[in-house]
């Protein structure tokens, strides 16, 4: 994991590692659990991404992908049942217009916007015309469309050649152009990831938050970090590296090398939480919550300074058991003997009887050092 380049970010990452339970990590997909490919419909994420981002999902307050996707391609991916181990999961699909939780398993979706089926239709028309930009192709996304050129013999002229006329198509019905890695989304207005984090942390009262992307949609929920930053919440941005979009990496606390690198943060992450987080607390809490419910050790459990189960204390009643070896009580080397303990006086009168007792006590002493071969 590379190490935090900002103080904010340092302070956002121990604060996650401090009160995990308190925390939430929301990622976007394509280019940060997912590597980008040339047909984004065959998109699947990283095995190593969910594997540690479930691992680590268990030891935090909430999880949460945010994406330009429609929720229903993310929860058809490869191992995505890996993630359902997570207590507190969600998808935000299209930049928040839909929600998918791991408790209900449902789908609530905002209305279709009527201007995106009107302006589907006119990009269909711009891409059937001759040009540069041979090798584009329409995305659907529901509430959303996007112009994919990667497959372009010139991705990048084809971006540029597309954009004019994208922008005004969307500027006549009322939608917004949100440029990204080699494609141009159209979108509604006001929906972007910023708004879904502020929403999130607004309700759940979260008190830090890791966002990581890696693509200009991104930003917004960068932007988001910082104003929550401001507002007392500690956050720390991570930008899954790309030489495509050189903006995110200098907005972001951390870059790190792409999905692998997500991975290595997140394993890093969890392991730190492990060994210096509440959650280590959490666990001693729960293992001392048995030991105590078990009746023969009961009275037994104590803690030290950390929390931790410490062995009772001897009893002052209970007798420490003779030395295995050598001269009881001299520490010389030797055959065992049998440590003598001195006869006790009998029953008396308690009263005006302290000096014969001294006596009696020292003729034992006597008797018991002659019986151990002493001088």
């Amino acid at each position: 994991m590379s190490t935090p380049i900002t103080p904010a970010g340092m302070e956002g990452l121990a604060a996650i590692v401090s009160g995990p339970d308190r925390a939430l990590l929301a990622f976007d997909f394509d280019g940060v659990l997912s590597p980008i490919v040339d047909d984004p419909e065959k998109a699947q994420a990283s095995p190593r991404a969910f594997h540690t981002l479930a691992d680590v999902g268990k030891r935090v307050g909430s999880v949460a992908i945010v994406t330009g996707r429609p929720v229903s391609f993310l929860i058809s991916r490869d191992r995505f049942g890996t993630l359902l181990s997570i207590p507190d999961f969600a998808v935000y699909g299209h930049y928040g217009r839909e929600k998918w939780d791991s408790v209900s398993r449902t789908t609530v979706s905002a209305p279709p916007d009527e201007g995106i089926e009107e302006i589907r239709r006119e990009l269909t028309q711009l891409l059937g015309q001759p040009g540069v930009h041979d090798g584009s192709w329409l995305e659907d996304k529901g509430s959303a469309v996007a112009i994919h050129t990667r497959r372009a013999a010139d991705p990048a002229l084809a971006l540029a050649t597309l954009s004019g006329p994208v922008e005004e198509l969307a500027e006549r019905h009322h939608l917004r152009v949100e440029p990204g890695k080699m494609v141009l989304e159209i979108r509604p207005p006001g929906v972007q990831k910023g708004d879904v984090l502020r929403a999130i942390v607004r309700d759940r009262g979260f008190q830090a938050i890791m966002y990581a992307g890696d693509d200009l949609g991104d930003l917004s929920a960068f932007a988001a970090v910082d104003e929550l930053r401001e507002n007392g919440v500690p956050g720390i941005k991570v930008c899954s590296g790309s030489p495509e979009a050189p903006e995110v990496a200098k907005a972001a606390d951390v870059v790190v090398d792409g999905p692998a690198g997500v991975a290595d943060l997140l394993e890093t992450l969890g392991q730190r939480i492990e060994h210096e987080g509440s959650a280590g607390a959490t666990a001693r809490t729960l293992l001392t919550g048995r030991l105590a419910s078990t009746p023969a050790i009961r009275k037994q459990v104590a803690l030290d300074s950390r929390g931790v189960p410490v062995p009772p204390r001897r009893s002052a009643r209970t007798p420490r058991p003779a030395p295995r070896s050598g001269h009881a009580g001299t520490g010389r080397s030797g055959p065992a003997r049998l440590a003598v303990r001195p006869p006790q006086p009998p029953d008396g009168p308690k009263a005006g009887r302290r000096a014969s007792a001294r006596s009696w006590h020292a003729a034992a002493w006597r008797r018991a050092s002659r019986c151990r071969g002493s001088p």
